[in-house]
């Protein structure tokens, strides 16, 4: 039952209640919408929907809540959005679009779907994970990741891929690019600037850089399949 109600327009009234609120548009009201914003009953909910009725009769809002409604549109409704101004919207205008297309991405890695610092292994964050972050799958595996690496994100964390792939071979390849590109910025910056700077050592360098970097991806793998 509605608690107050201010009209902005003829058949257009908002309504406050103790629990929730929101817009309700009368019949010819609801007809005039444009039907990428259109919602049938003409009931728009005063989290996000009313950014709907905003985008409809954008004269009877303030510029203010102009620029507010046309922010939760391209967050929540973006088929909405685009249906209304003619183009598609990216990742970066988007939140829900940024959503679709870190699930794509990430559609075939594990994904974590809850975490707990973890009790038993002091420094850990207990991650458990499905593949895609899927919540209704009957696969999930747990991981331990360090707290100082444990970072949600927006829209979720990704197990490292060389344990989401389950390839120590993964590891030990990536482990080695890391450690042959990071040496060699360094020694061939010396071979470049450094009078003299030995050849012979710098490819030495690069060697042992590759080697040690690889060995150590290996190891932390291990250790994270061990303790998952």
């Amino acid at each position: 039952m509605s608690q107050s109600a201010t009209i902005y327009a003829e058949g257009i009234v908002f309504h406050s209640t103790a629990g929730h609120g929101g817009f309700k548009l009368d019949r010819a009201r609801n007809a005039g919408m444009h039907p990428a914003l259109r919602l049938s009953g003409g009931w728009y909910e005063e989290d996000a929907e009313w950014a709907l009725v905003a985008a409809g009769y954008p004269d009877l809002f303030t510029y203010r809540e102009q620029v507010t409604a046309d922010r939760s549109l391209r967050d929540w409704y973006p088929d909405a959005w685009e249906a209304l101004h003619g183009r598609e919207l990216s990742a970066a205008e988007s939140f829900t679009r940024d959503r679709q297309q870190f699930a794509r991405r990430h559609e075939k890695d594990w994904v974590v779907i809850s975490a707990v610092r973890s009790s038993d292994h002091p420094g850990m964050v207990e991650a458990l994970a499905t593949i895609g972050g899927d919540r209704n799958s009957q696969e999930a595996r747990r991981f331990l990741v360090r707290v100082g690496e444990y970072a949600a994100g927006r829209h979720g964390f990704v197990i490292v891929p060389a344990l989401s792939k389950q390839s120590w071979m993964h590891a030990l390849q990536y482990g080695a690019l890391f450690g042959l590109f990071c040496y060699m910025t360094y020694d061939l910056t010396n071979l470049a600037v450094i009078r003299n700077f030995p050849t012979q050592l710098a490819l030495i360098d690069i060697a042992w850089g590759s080697f040690v970097t690889a060995a150590s991806s290996g190891i932390a793998y291990w250790v994270g399949n061990r303790f998952s």
